[in-house]
């Protein structure tokens, strides 16, 4: 049974786990670094020394990291196949400007589950995007006489979405330009919340109105693109469903989930 090491290099933390080509959606969590006190030489001998793998596939955020990545010979030093992902063309998006992260996750989130997605990342920045399962894209190509884009014929699944500073970048900032403000933090989600309350306090104020705005934009997508699911991941993803459940003020008829190894998922899945 064919094992795949996965490596996660984003701009915070990497995150090392591993899965089986028979199993996918399997996912072993093995190892976590801070992306600034790490390099690939130390994850490398710590693959050596504690993975069997037959194959390391790797999404990478961090320019510097790819950069030194070109002058290594990476497949020596882990001492197996390495295989950099890279965005392919199931997106409408401008590949050269998307992620590769964000384009994984919507491969990882319509394998998961097959049908049209809002994928929330909140982790560093906060991604919103829009993802649309290829027999759906296609039924809905066939009834307009559109054709497909793309050099595989293959229809458009990932179809775009926003990027929004995350806690920690708005923190700093925060910090910076108005260091007489309280902290900007996540409120405690309240489930028995009646409807939107007015702060009265400024702590409240900063913390209720960053997460406002997130979640009536949450909730403004599902109503205009037909969302079918809504899945939240990254490090801040359960507690932005949380805060989503608790100001929402329209009931949706939308499967809702925290899927902590969506990315993943869309390592072992997607084609780069």
């Amino acid at each position: 049974m064919p094992a795949i090491a996965l490596l996660d290099i984003g701009h915070t933390r990497v995150k090392l786990a591993s899965a089986t080509t028979l199993a996918p959606f399997d996912i072993e969590r093995l190892s976590e670094w801070d992306t600034h006190s790490v390099d690939w030489a130390e994850i490398a001998a710590w693959v050596q020394a504690h993975v069997v793998a037959d194959e390391l596939r790797c999404c990478c955020v961090v320019r510097s990291w790819m950069e030194e990545a070109s002058n290594l010979d990476l497949e020596t030093l882990f001492a197996m196949p390495v295989r950099m992902l890279a965005v392919g063309t199931a997106t409408a998006y401008d590949p050269s400007q998307l992620g590769v992260d964000r384009y994984l996750l919507s491969q990882g989130a319509l394998a998961y589950h097959h049908e049209t997605a809002l994928v929330v990342s909140a982790g560093t920045t906060i991604t919103l995007d829009v993802v649309t399962h290829a027999d759906k894209q296609s039924e809905n190509d066939n009834e307009t006489g559109s054709e497909i884009n793309s050099e595989k014929d293959s229809p458009l699944i990932h179809q775009g979405g926003w990027i929004l500073p995350g806690l920690s970048v708005l923190k700093q900032g925060f910090e910076h330009s108005t260091p007489h403000f309280p902290p900007l933090k996540y409120p405690e989600a309240n489930s028995n919340t009646q409807g939107i309350q007015i702060p009265t306090q400024t702590h409240d104020a900063i913390s209720q109105g960053f997460a406002l705005s997130l979640t009536t934009m949450i909730s403004s997508l599902l109503d205009e693109y037909e969302i079918a699911d809504v899945y939240f991941t990254g490090g801040d993803g359960a507690t932005l469903r949380d805060l989503w459940e608790s100001y929402a003020q329209n009931p949706h008829d939308t499967h809702v989930e925290v899927v902590p190894d969506l990315l993943f998922y869309g390592m072992m899945v997607g084609s780069g």
